[in-house]
């Protein structure tokens, strides 16, 4: 029988099929996430799957409606000759982020993550003005690299980290909102997966460097064009169900068993409503949700069978 580290995925055994796997869970660990959360810290916190649609979906199709070609007109005010470099690349070719939308980022991080009380407060004091300006010549200076086939996130996250209230942690996720294909979140489960090992964080420049390159690395070996937000977020499935918030693989098979588990009661709780439609009505809604889930199980068993069956 392999021992329990071999049956979960790490940087160096991930293929396509698992990834596609951990990534059909994402959605039924992250509401079991949730309602762990808010049982145990704060009952009236935000609706995280809410969060994670504007995060992952809705923010980044804004910023990419924004974009707009280089020979278009900026919709911001000419500089003064004397302040313009012939260099600067324009500043909103590539978007940027309004400051109601930095402030739901920043409750999506304290709500899938650790909560920070001091920092939304401190979010809400850049102007909406600066936020944009910040953001929008982020995205360009990033854009510069990645045009130069040589994507350096840092001379961007340092601008970001100018904004009161990000550090490299929130720098990153507000470049990744931009560049979903190119740029990881700075997550605990991500660095901790990288690593092969839990431990403190510095949430600082050289350990996201370390987290950059290793996500790199991923992406090449796998293969078949998976971005880094792919990555990412199949990183935090299993930081999630080895508990504990980073990677720790002698929790993972159970929380892992766990979580199937639960969902196949689900299932089942479901399925056996319709032997009772007479007097439980069951709800197409009900139906598609227990077939999605038996869905992602069945994927998932097919690459984790000895995990199901330790």
């Amino acid at each position: 029988m392999p021992s329990i580290p071999s049956l979960l995925p790490t940087p160096s055994t991930l293929t396509p099929s698992t990834l596609s796997s951990l990534l059909a869970l994402y959605a039924p660990t992250l509401a079991s996430h949730a309602s762990t959360k808010r049982a145990a810290e704060v009952p009236s916190a935000p609706d995280l799957s809410a969060l994670d649609l504007l995060r992952y979906t809705t923010i980044p199709a804004r910023v990419r409606a924004r974009w707009h070609d280089a020979s278009a007109p900026s919709n911001r005010e000419p500089k003064e000759p004397e302040d313009s470099e012939a260099t600067d690349p324009p500043p909103d070719r590539h978007g940027w982020l309004e400051k109601e939308e930095l402030e739901l980022l920043v409750a999506w991080k304290l709500t899938r993550g650790h909560s920070r009380p001091t920092l939304p407060a401190l979010v809400r004091s850049n102007a909406p003005s600066l936020v944009r300006d910040t953001t929008a010549r982020a995205y360009a200076l990033f854009a510069t690299t990645v045009d130069a086939d040589k994507a350096d996130p840092f001379p961007a996250l340092k601008v970001l980290a100018g904004l009161r209230g990000v550090g490299p942690a929130t720098a990153s996720l507000l470049l990744a909102v931009g560049w979903p294909g190119e740029v990881p979140f700075f997550a605990d489960e991500l660095l901790g997966w990288v690593r092969g090992r839990r431990g403190a964080l510095r949430y600082d420049w050289r350990e996201y460097g370390e987290l950059w390159e290793g996500v790199r690395a991923v992406r090449e070996r796998v293969g078949g064009g998976v971005s880094a937000e792919e990555v990412e977020r199949g990183a935090w499935v299993v930081g999630v169900l080895g508990r504990g918030g980073g990677w720790n693989p002698r929790g993972g098979a159970g929380g892992l068993r766990m979580l199937i588990h639960g969902k196949y009661q689900q299932v089942l709780t479901s399925l056996l409503a319709c032997r009772s439609l007479t007097h439980t009505a069951l709800s197409t809604e009900k139906i598609q949700r227990s077939t999605d889930v038996l869905s992602s199980l069945s994927s998932f068993s097919r690459s984790f069978p000895q995990v199901l069956c330790a």
